[in-house]
């Protein structure tokens, strides 16, 4: 819904005064949505390429994409992966070269917390703090989301809970224990 993808069954969604539901560029142009898997997202041979693309294929000269995802690259310590093959960059460098590239078009970027090691997914959450964009994190897992400034607790497309993580989580982590520790049953 906040992509733009599915329409809402009832009211309506805004996101920076736009309706994402029109599917115009600038409401497209607001939210990138990152792949859980980068290899289904990832398109072109370099770092480079995969960062500019993006930008090129909506309306900027090349010269000018590759010069902005540079920048972009510079910005955030990865430039030296410029001419590097995506395809021999660790799953925490891809989700990286993914969320550049999103982040180079779009004011926000919807991504799903993935199963990475601890280091790399510590390493990511560090540089996604450091973004100036916003962030929407789609995940279960507590640590993670406990260090977010706002969370939505979603439950059968329903809206739960709305608020700071030291309201949401006690009931959200009670919640789970429960599910989790029931008869056993696969069923919900």
């Amino acid at each position: 819904v906040i992509k733009g993808l599915i329409r809402p069954d009832s009211g309506e969604v805004r996101l920076y005064g736009r309706d994402p539901a029109r599917r115009d560029f600038g409401s497209l142009s607001v939210a990138g949505f990152l792949f859980q898997n980068s290899d289904h997202q990832i398109l072109c041979p370099s770092v480079l390429e995969e960062i500019a693309f993006g930008l090129n294929e909506n309306g900027t000269a090349a010269a000018e994409a590759e010069a902005a995802a540079l920048a972009l690259m510079e910005r955030h310590g990865v430039a030296e992966w410029r001419d590097r093959a995506v395809a021999t960059l660790a799953e925490g460098q891809r989700r990286v070269v993914g969320l550049l590239a999103v982040m180079g078009m779009q004011r926000t970027a919807i991504m799903r917390e993935s199963g990475l090691d601890i280091p790399t997914r510590i390493r990511l959450q560090r540089f996604i703090a450091e973004l100036p964009q916003q962030i929407l994190m789609i995940s279960h897992d507590a640590e993670t989301i406990a260090a977010f400034d706002r969370l939505l607790w979603i439950d059968e497309g329903r809206l739960r809970a709305d608020g700071r993580p030291g309201e949401i989580l006690p009931a959200f982590l009670e919640e789970m224990q429960g599910a989790g520790g029931g008869s056993g049953s696969w069923s919900r």
